[in-house]
């Protein structure tokens, strides 16, 4: 097919490698332009090539790269601030429950092995964690209407992690990474990691890699230090820093290729993720008593330093691409297996989520199946286009033994319980990239989806950009996104229970699954202009996701158990939210040797109508801006900064009486420098300072202050590649 391709098509698809499923040769006169790439010049879409991600030295997350681009900020899932240091990747301050990880176009869904919690909060490090950055070819972050594309959990956005695969020819890399802070309270990070990628004969290939990643806990009394200097004396209550993790990384890919329009990839992983204990709990606190082991009855302190949480992840699947002319297609099917193992937590009142007395390890057991297949028709017309028919298929069955525990009150009853639940979900899509003239480009989008629970959805959208001159265009989107609600909303046997402060006025009660829930839906709109010359590209972008049926608990009681005067409350339907802001970008190409990189967010409302509560807490703004100096062709450094406005919340009592307002965090600035030495194509050294300035933020628990910003780090990263 020949398809004549508009200016801004163009410059996309040739910076674009191949497909997240495989590595193909872009011919321009046939090219495939399916609405998955058109979508990639979206407003809402960014990209983080490999050779960024080598400069910023990341300490261990990918996450730490992910919330420098637009429209990104890492939080938690509610107002409360509980679990504060565990933060994850929000795209437009919808939350990280909103946000759907994937790799390689495959989603991954190990956190929703983790219990979710009273306020909407996990226990979790996110799922953004399971690949070491020098793996990673391009990071792909899709925000508002192209994020619908991928169906359920994008109602935020969609992260893929796309990994690196090289098969024609031997190669392979070593690679080491240590970080020091300054500060001795904070925890020293380290890795290492190895990967082989090589041809085995005419048509097969193999890839293999290793890694082991440690980032050490902070001090249990880091965020008592400003408490004591200012009072002279020891806080009654602690708030934990942040929690070390430890990584073990396994993966092998087998590679098949028949012939130059087929592939075949198999592929297994194994990954092992630990906390190491810095002392936190749902509600962030722990006594002067249990921390110092004076309390014999509630002593943490032997916990300290040790691991109370443990993820294992095992996947395998099966991925394939392949062309017969003008008809391609690519499918996978993937099983992941996730092992949730921790010490046990509390269910009830202010014991939830915090380690109990009795030491006793707990596992959760999630299984998920996910199969996907989309097929790309060229058809040469006068208006020339590419239809998109995906169908895919997503099973989910977790076995939680805190679905179906008992109260220690005698709260519900105390019979044991079924904790298994089990969900089962169909979609179907089918878009259409259209050119309707040289200047104007449609991308019309129909998907159906239907979970056996929750019932059946149809959510179109409709993305367009129209060239206004050479150099600037118009765009704009709308879509509806889609969210299921998840295992533990659903449940039935699933509760969480109180004596009498978090029943909104009637106690004691419980929380149970609601199966009668309706599914989560935003309609996500966004529209602005972007506009590019040789050496300037900017954009400014107005959103709006009007979010409905947020699920949350409801503050009216569903049912009065009068034989044991226990109150039943439900999750429930919220019926209206709103998230509004503005994006920017601002990047100066001056030449070969000087590039000045930026870009803004403003969130001008995030709001929970029902409650008055916002979704998360995030920054009024933030301005991420990072200058580069190619010094010589072997040497090339960076100076970067990030500019977070004033954070502030309010949060919902327990009983519903009315707000706690807590201290707002005031806007402040973390600098960073670093630099990266090429001694040849074999060996490379990176080195650099975070967070310059030493500004160290500390966590109180109160309003916004609920997370431990790092103070300044010095990092140093080895590379061998051969």
């Amino acid at each position: 097919m020949k398809f004549k391709l508009n200016k801004l098509t163009c410059a996309l698809l040739l910076g674009c490698t191949a497909t997240a499923f495989a590595e193909q040769s872009v011919q321009l006169d046939t090219i495939q332009v399916t609405a998955e790439e058109q979508l990639k010049q979206s407003l809402g879409s960014s990209e983080v090539r490999a050779a960024e991600i080598e400069k910023q030295g990341v300490a261990n997350d990918i996450s730490e790269i992910v919330r420098k681009q637009p429209g990104v900020n890492l939080t938690g899932n509610s107002a409360s601030g509980q679990r504060g240091n565990n933060r994850q990747i929000d795209l437009r301050g919808m939350g990280p429950e909103n946000t759907l990880i994937l790799v390689d176009g495959k989603p991954v869904r190990s956190r929703n092995s983790v219990r979710y919690s009273r306020r909407g909060e996990r226990d979790t490090r996110g799922d953004s964690n399971w690949v070491p950055a020098e793996l990673i070819e391009r990071i792909e972050v899709f925000r508002g209407p192209s994020a619908a594309h991928y169906g359920d959990g994008a109602a935020g956005g969609v992260v893929n992690i796309i990994t690196k695969k090289q098969f024609d020819h031997f190669s392979g890399s070593l690679n080491t990474y240590y970080a020091r802070p300054y500060n001795e309270e904070e925890g020293d990070n380290r890795r290492v990691n190895l990967n082989i990628m090589t041809p085995l004969g005419e048509h097969w290939g193999l890839r293999l890699y290793g890694n082991y990643n440690k980032t050490d806990a902070d001090a249990w009394y880091i965020n008592v230090i400003p408490y004591a200097e200012r009072y002279h004396r020891l806080p009654s209550t602690f708030y934990a820093g942040r929690e070390g993790v430890q990584n073990r990384d396994a993966n092998v890919l087998l590679r098949y290729s028949p012939n130059e329009n087929h592939l075949f990839d198999v592929e297994y992983g194994y990954s092992r993720q630990n906390n190491i204990y810095a002392g936190d709990s749902q509600r962030s606190t722990s006594s002067h008593s249990s921390l110092l082991g004076s309390n014999a009855n509630n002593r943490t302190d032997d916990l300290i330093g040790n691991a109370t949480n443990i993820m294992t992840r095992n996947t395998a699947s099966l991925t394939y691409s392949g062309k017969w002319g003008n008809v391609s297609n690519k499918s996978y099917v993937q099983y992941e297996h996730t092992s949730n193992n921790r010490l046990n937590e509390g269910l009830n009142g202010a014991s939830e989520g915090s380690i109990e007395r009795v030491r006793e390890w707990v596992e959760s057991k999630l299984h998920s199946w996910d199969v996907k297949s989309e097929t790309f028709v060229e058809i040469n017309s006068k208006m020339p286009q590419v239809l998109t028919f995906s169908v895919g298929y997503a099973q989910a069955h977790l076995d939680d033994p805190n679905i179906g525990r008992v109260s220690h009150y005698g709260i519900g009853g105390n019979t044991r319980r079924d904790s298994n639940y089990r969900t089962k979900r169909w979609s179907f899509n089918v878009e259409d990239n259209i050119g309707v003239t040289e200047k104007l480009t449609v991308v019309p989008t129909l998907s159906l989806e239907h979970h056996n629970v929750v019932g059946s959805s149809v959510n179109p959208a409709l993305n367009m950009w129209y060239e206004l001159t050479d150099n600037l265009t118009l765009k704009t989107g709308i879509a509806r996104a889609y969210k299921s609600p998840n295992i533990h909303q659903l449940a039935p046997n699933s509760r969480i229970y109180s004596v009498g402060g978090g029943c909104y006025g009637y106690g004691p009660c419980y929380i149970e699954g609601n199966e009668n829930l309706k599914a989560e839906s935003s309609i996500n709109s966004e529209i602005g202009l972007e506009y590019k010359n040789d050496w300037l590209n900017g954009s400014i972008t107005y959103f709006n996701n009007d979010y409905r049926n947020k699920v949350d608990v409801n503050h009216t009681f569903y049912n009065h158990d009068s034989a044991q005067n226990v109150y039943i409350f439900q999750y429930h339907n919220v019926p209206k939210a709103l998230v509004r802001g503005l994006e920017g970008t601002l990047n100066f190409l001056f030449n070969d040797k000087f590039r000045w990189y930026n870009n803004f967010t403003y969130m001008n409302k995030s709001i929970n109508k029902t409650t008055g509560e916002p979704l998360s807490i995030v920054p009024k703004y933030t301005i991420n801006s990072s200058f580069h100096w190619a010094v010589t062709d072997k040497l090339d450094t960076e100076v970067s900064a990030t500019f977070y406005g004033r954070q502030n919340t309010k949060v919902l009592r327990n009983d519903g009486s009315g707000f706690v307002q807590g201290e707002e965090r005031p806007a402040y600035a973390i600098w960073s420098v670093g630099a990266q030495y090429h001694f040849n194509k074999n060996f490379n050294i990176r080195a650099g300072v975070k967070n310059v300035f030493d500004k160290n933020l500390y966590r109180t628990g109160s309003g916004a202050n609920t997370y431990n910003e790092a103070g300044r780090t010095f990092y140093m990263g080895l590379g061998v590649n051969f």
